[in-house]
């Protein structure tokens, strides 16, 4: 089982590659993935054990976000989820705000890529 959680990730993380190459201005810290969310707008959020970086003044830095539209939205959330069901540390490239929809008009920090960390093993 534990090789195929390694397999999963590593094919999760080579499709994502298009994603992985995005430039960014700000990082978060390498952090657990605590909960995953969607929203009937199209909007993806991912929570983490780390609060966010705030640099462009968002008003929730608890989570940060992204849109089902935007470029790579699907490796994104497939890699989110591979290594929130896994157990592997994430850190999130994050630029700007993005309004996470709802009544509040509240904004997140938007997510712009994903990066998993993958222990190596200890022989």
């Amino acid at each position: 089982m534990k090789k195929l959680k390694v397999l999963v990730v590593a094919v999760m993380v080579a499709l994502s590659g298009s994603v992985l190459a995005v430039g960014t201005p700000d990082t978060t810290a390498e952090s657990y993935i605590i909960k995953i969310a969607t929203r009937s707008n199209g909007v993806y959020t991912i929570f983490t054990n780390t609060v966010f970086d705030n640099l462009d003044g968002c008003d929730l830095i608890n989570r940060g976000a992204f849109d089902d539209a935007s470029t790579g939205a699907k490796s994104m959330l497939a890699t989110a989820l591979t290594a929130s069901l896994s157990g592997l540390k994430v850190t999130l490239g994050i630029e700007g705000c993005l309004d996470i929809g709802g009544a509040s008009g509240k904004t997140a920090p938007m997510i712009n890529n994903v990066k998993v960390f993958i222990p190596v093993p200890v022989q």
